[in-house]
């Protein structure tokens, strides 16, 4: 039976989360504003982290049947980790209590915002939590202290929320085995990364540059961008033309640039650094034939990409790139089997071997293409945020 979506027309919905780049929150408010979904929408957004020199700001935005109709601004003076986390709890709170008005349903994007959410329940100020949970590893943190923080939050947003939103069913499997947390079920549901299906602007087939792969996003060891790297030099003896793209930043791009020029691949490895303009990233994207995401295994108990669903991922199968990804999050095997992608190990072998399998034969490419845009259709943000707050208790 097809569930139906409730109506949210005269409701007033607050959306709190910590911002570092477009992620599911900004999603979720553009899906609630430009469709209209609701008549009142708040989206209070922190920082992630305090960064060092910069001026740390939170922010209010409140719609009205869609259209942006106040701004609001604090400086954060939090220069700590846990200060600023603590000033940000406050921020949300002072905030929605001076709003002599009592909202609908609270969305907080993580354990600490929704425990937010939570306290304005018992105030009076909200009458329904979704604990919207997009980042959880059993072992978060390497500060046991601030990992026991982390999960007594997340234990009490998964026992007081209304309902609980969560990347993959992993973060439901892990609370069980790892936490011993026993949830209603109902309260627990799967809400994916998404992408905007039809908003992307793909490159025609004929426009893309069918030997160029790609990665996108932070340059870090557990990204394994150097595995790539060092499996270029066999790639390039199947195909001279091979060109890797990497698009991003971070503190392991010095030591990826010290291998590159170390095997000499200056001409077929190009760091563009980090591309701001969405659009000019998603064109970057759009006119290559692949994409990497070789997440490193170790520590299960320690990897959040295992328990998570990566955007990234979405990424490049939104713009029709299939993508060659090691077995560490949820979907690897749905996406293989799917016919949009190759699930490898760590092996350089293994790496150039469905390089090649996917960019030597444009039929096969073709095919790879075909196939992803059929795959990821069912991502399109609108289709699951509709799935989301169909049938659900907050009825």
């Amino acid at each position: 039976m097809k569930k139906e979506l409730p109506d949210l027309s005269r409701s007033a919905i607050v959306v709190v989360s910590h911002i570092f780049a477009s992620g599911p929150a900004q999603a979720l408010i553009e899906y609630l504003t430009e469709s209209n979904v609701t008549k009142e929408v708040i989206f209070i957004g922190h920082p992630l982290l305090p960064v060092p020199g910069e001026q740390s700001i939170s922010f209010l935005y409140r719609y009205l049947e869609g259209k942006k109709e106040e701004i609001k601004e604090r400086k954060n003076f939090g220069r700590r980790f846990s200060l600023h986390y603590l000033e940000n709890f406050f921020t949300t709170i002072y905030w929605l209590l001076k709003k002599d008005q009592k909202r609908d349903i609270f969305i907080g994007a993580n354990n600490l915002n929704a425990f937010a959410g939570i306290i304005l329940k018992l105030l009076g100020r909200v009458n329904k939590v979704i604990f919207y949970c997009v980042d959880y590893a059993p072992r978060r943190f390497e500060n046991p202290i601030v990992n026991s923080l982390y999960h007594f939050l997340d234990r009490l947003a998964v026992y007081f929320a209304d309902e609980i939103w969560n990347l993959s069913p992993r973060m439901v499997e892990a609370r069980g085995k790892y936490k011993n947390l026993k949830i209603d079920p109902r309260k627990n549901k799967i809400v994916p990364m998404g992408i905007w299906f039809f908003k992307i602007k793909r490159a025609p087939f004929d426009k893309v540059e069918k030997h160029s792969l790609v990665f996108m996003g932070h340059l870090m060891k557990r990204k394994g961008v150097q595995l790539v790297i060092k499996a270029v030099p066999l790639i390039l003896k199947e195909i001279p033309d091979f060109k890797f793209l990497i698009i991003g930043k971070g503190e392991y791009e010095g030591e990826l640039k010290r291998l590159v020029k170390g095997l000499s691949l200056g001409k077929s490895v190009i760091f563009t650094g980090y591309i701001a303009d969405h659009e000019k990233m998603e064109s970057m994207l759009a006119k290559c034939a692949g994409a990497v995401a070789l997440y490193e295994k170790g520590d299960l108990e320690r990897n959040f990409t295992y328990y998570a669903d990566p955007g990234k991922i979405k990424d490049y199968l939104g713009a029709g790139l299939p993508v060659i990804l090691t077995d560490v999050p949820p979907n690897a095997r749905e996406i293989e089997k799917a016919g949009c992608g190759i699930v490898i190990s760590e092996d350089k072998n293994e790496i150039a071997a469905a390089v090649v399998e996917i960019m030597n034969n444009e039929r096969k490419l073709k095919e790879y293409r075909r196939k992803t845009f059929l795959y990821v259709k069912q991502f399109d943000w609108n289709k699951i945020f509709n799935s989301a707050f169909a049938e659900g208790l907050l009825e």
